[in-house]
């Protein structure tokens, strides 16, 4: 399994990173003591986001799209900690809060249809 993931960090708010790895805990940890140079001086950081893609070459599309100008736009405007205020206002569980999330996507995530993702 791989996955794709959102940090964002405690200390600077308004910076997060976008990476891909197949043991998420591990990794941020990682992210957090230090071991990456691209993100040591922002730590600590929290796990915003994941995605699990059984096929690495799924992972690397999305972890790429999510790096581009469009996937920025999509990040801004669903994953990051201020779009997400209407989550925790629900007080949902995780699990209700992805479905609502992706339900809230619909089709204007058109480019992960290209790349092999099919959204709820």
């Amino acid at each position: 399994m791989c996955y794709v993931y959102l940090l964002v960090s405690v200390s600077h708010p308004n910076q997060h990173y976008i990476g891909m790895t197949r043991d998420l805990k591990k990794r941020v940890q990682d992210h957090n003591i230090g071991r990456s140079k691209h993100t040591a001086k922002f730590a600590p950081w929290m796990l915003a986001a994941y995605f699990a893609f059984a096929q690495e070459k799924t992972a690397i599309a999305f972890e790429r799209y999510l790096k581009s100008g469009s996937g920025k736009t999509f990040l801004k405007r669903h994953l990051l900690p201020e779009s997400s205020l209407r989550f925790s206002s629900a007080k949902a569980t995780a699990d209700s809060s992805a479905t609502y999330l992706w339900a809230s996507v619909g089709c204007r995530w058109a480019k992960a249809a290209r790349i092999g993702l099919k959204v709820c």
